[in-house]
């Protein structure tokens, strides 16, 4: 399919598989190789952080008293005390054993402190402008096939709700060959520097799972839920697999964790305070 055919030609250059991947496969086990560990602790509880006056309104979660430490040994703090609150059951419904990479909230705060690929804002910024030239909700498939027709009933709604928020024109189109206009990758650009470190890292996680910035932006404003971003994100996987049948356990797989990943991601954009103060 054409989008597919971009976001391919997307990965070949690196957008998929270069600097956003340690993101991304922070939170994307799809396995035979998740680790467990044996459960450590009895009590969770959060706790607001006051060492720092940076830092007002932060909160930290604590593992019978003790603070949460990252993977690189860093202080577990978040900017909100829902957020924290949603990490703190993460840990707490876990029973005798520890599933790290199930813990899909946990796991994108531990990537937005440690920020493990050691690139600057800037760098991690310009990594997902690309994506907006090569939005998956912008490419269809060819006019008067059922799969054209699907594709508008679907993404035209969304592509609409974000010409109208952002006051841009959004070219769709169905060729490999016409670029995307201007004014709608300098929105991205703009929108993507207001973010704080958080939801920028949730922003990354969200682009490249649905490969759609519209996608992204429209879970981060809260028009639509991971549910529906699931589906306009998958939208000509599940049409192959209506015509042509499904590999039960890779496509249920991977459709509740697309599902996973983008709930992850829009908690933590909405529980964040996304923009930089």
């Amino acid at each position: 399919m054409l989008s597919l055919m971009r976001g391919m030609s997307l990965c070949s250059r690196g957008g998929c598989g270069g600097p956003l991947a340690p993101v991304a496969r922070t939170l994307h086990s799809k396995s035979t190789s998740q680790q467990k560990f044996g459960k450590f602790y009895k009590e969770v509880t959060t706790k607001e952080v006051v060492e720092d006056s940076s830092k007002q309104g932060w909160f930290t979660v604590l593992l019978d008293n003790r603070q949460l430490k990252t993977p690189q040994r860093a202080p577990f703090e978040v900017p909100s005390q829902e957020l924290a609150e949603l990490v703190a059951l993460e840990w707490d419904t876990q029973e005798k054993e520890l599933f790290p990479e199930l813990m899909y909230v946990t796991s994108l705060c531990n990537a937005a402190i440690d920020n493990k690929t050691g690139l600057s804002r800037e760098e991690r910024v310009q990594n997902l402008v690309p994506f907006a030239q090569t939005d998956t909700l912008c490419f269809r498939n060819d006019i008067g096939s059922d799969l054209h027709e699907l594709q508008k009933e679907e993404w035209d709604p969304l592509v609409q709700w974000f010409s109208k928020r952002y006051n841009t024109d959004v070219m769709t189109t169905t060729t490999l060959f016409e670029a995307q206009h201007d004014a709608f990758v300098d929105v991205v650009d703009k929108e993507l520097h207001k973010m704080n470190e958080f939801t920028l890292s949730a922003c990354e996680l969200a682009i490249d799972t649905a490969k759609s910035v519209i996608v992204s932006f429209a879970l981060l404003e809260g028009e639509i839920d991971a549910e529906e971003a699931a589906k306009k994100a998958r939208l000509e996987t599940e049409f192959q697999v209506e015509r042509f049948g499904e590999v039960e356990w890779a496509h249920t797989m991977e459709k509740y964790d697309t599902q996973a990943r983008l709930a992850a991601a829009a908690i933590v954009m909405k529980l964040s305070k996304y923009y930089q103060e």
